[in-house]
């Protein structure tokens, strides 16, 4: 099994100079504090829009408006973290974290206004559509 990506073998960590690290957009003060629903969009860094997914069922999904080079890395996934188990429509927003092999937390992003952009970020269903 290859360990990092198949170019480098690094985990495009902040000291490999392949990559170059997108950070999200800075949002004007009136939209913080976690009460605003377009929090999450408002992170969206340039380059990207938001739009209905064509995937059945995924309701929006992030789409490059211009090409994005080799190496770029987006992130990281924000949100609430839960020590516990998540269940319903919360689950369909959340990744799992695993550490040292063991559940470590689960980063919960189904609240647009406690999240950023990557809650709308769909992930590929097949091989091909990584490509």
């Amino acid at each position: 099994m290859t360990k990092g990506c198949e170019f480098c073998r690094c985990y495009a960590d902040k000291t490999c100079e392949l990559y170059q690290h997108i950070h999200d957009s800075k949002v004007p003060l009136e939209y913080t504090g976690g009460l605003h629903k377009i929090y999450s969009k408002k992170t969206l860094p340039p380059g990207l829009i938001i739009k209905k997914s064509g995937i059945l069922g995924a309701g929006l999904g992030v789409f490059a408006a211009v090409d994005i080079p080799f190496g770029t890395v987006f992130g990281p996934y924000r949100g609430k973290i839960h020590h516990g188990k998540i269940r319903g429509k919360s689950a369909d927003f959340s990744w799992q974290i695993i550490r040292n092999k063991k559940h470590s937390h689960i980063v919960d992003a189904s609240d647009p206004a406690n999240s950023n952009w990557m809650r709308y970020v769909n992930c590929s269903r097949t091989e091909d559509e990584q490509k």
